[in-house]
């Protein structure tokens, strides 16, 4: 399970979920309209995967871009 919380271009808090990583990866990179801006601010970061729960723990100002990026390389 990934669940994040962005920070749109409204300055509204919009809450998104993916059942893993693989998935959200697949939703960014597809059509759908429904997913966050790659530059979205990440407010929080939820998952149980403890390597990607570090990384967010350690790290400050990312982006939805920078999650995607680190997914991306979590899975090759």
């Amino acid at each position: 399970m990934l669940n994040i919380v962005v920070i749109n271009c409204d300055r509204k808090y919009v809450e998104y979920e993916w059942d893993s990583k693989k998935a959200f990866v697949q939703d960014m990179q597809s059509d759908n309209e429904n997913i966050p801006m790659l530059d979205d601010p990440l407010a929080e970061v939820n998952t149980q995967d403890n390597n990607l729960q570090l990384w967010w723990r350690n790290t400050d100002g990312m982006t939805v871009d920078d999650l995607l990026e680190e997914c991306k390389q979590e899975l090759n």
